[in-house]
């Protein structure tokens, strides 16, 4: 089963390496791995997608709690979540094709954010059924380049979890 991974870390030199290490001795593959800064730049948020059974998330959350850089580590559900994600993608830009990419970014409330003489260039973000959906519709005009940010989520709860406020 997929799960979502929230953790806060201290902003250190080794502290990705050694989270990311936890999942690897469990032998949890990660699918998706996104870290930024909170507002505070002492601390980074991580998001982390994984495919993993229930007690495989135990001994990781455990596993994690020892890493001295993890402050709070949180497995979100589906239902209480609010997830995005952010696709860069440059498809091939013909006469005859772009009127076929602007139906399909409007389709999908994409934006054109580059132009050049042979490829247009899009940003979405959206969840990542949709990005795979844009990816899939596009496919056939030529994609040349994508990027995607990866998974970031936020709790719904009306309280975040402990250690987990912009205070």
């Amino acid at each position: 089963m997929k799960h979502t991974v929230t953790c806060l870390v201290k902003n250190q030199p080794g502290a990705l390496a050694d989270l990311t290490g936890a999942f690897f001795e469990k032998g949890i593959n990660i699918y998706s791995l996104a870290v930024s800064e909170r507002e505070e730049s002492e601390v980074s948020r991580m998001t982390i997608v994984v495919e993993a059974e229930e007690d495989q998330l135990e001994d990781i959350a455990r596993v994690a709690g020892e890493v001295e850089a993890v402050t709070a580590i949180q497995d979100l559900s589906a239902d209480e979540l609010t997830a995005r994600e952010l696709l860069l993608l440059k498809v091939r830009a013909t006469p005859e094709n772009i009127p076929k990419i602007m139906q399909t970014a409007e389709m999908f409330r994409a934006e054109v954010i580059a132009v050049n003489d042979s490829t247009l260039t899009l940003a979405h973000v959206s969840i990542a059924q949709r990005i795979d959906g844009l990816i899939r519709a596009l496919r056939p005009l030529g994609i040349v380049q994508l990027a995607r940010s990866g998974m970031i989520a936020v709790t719904n709860r009306e309280a975040p979890p402990a250690g987990d406020t912009a205070d």
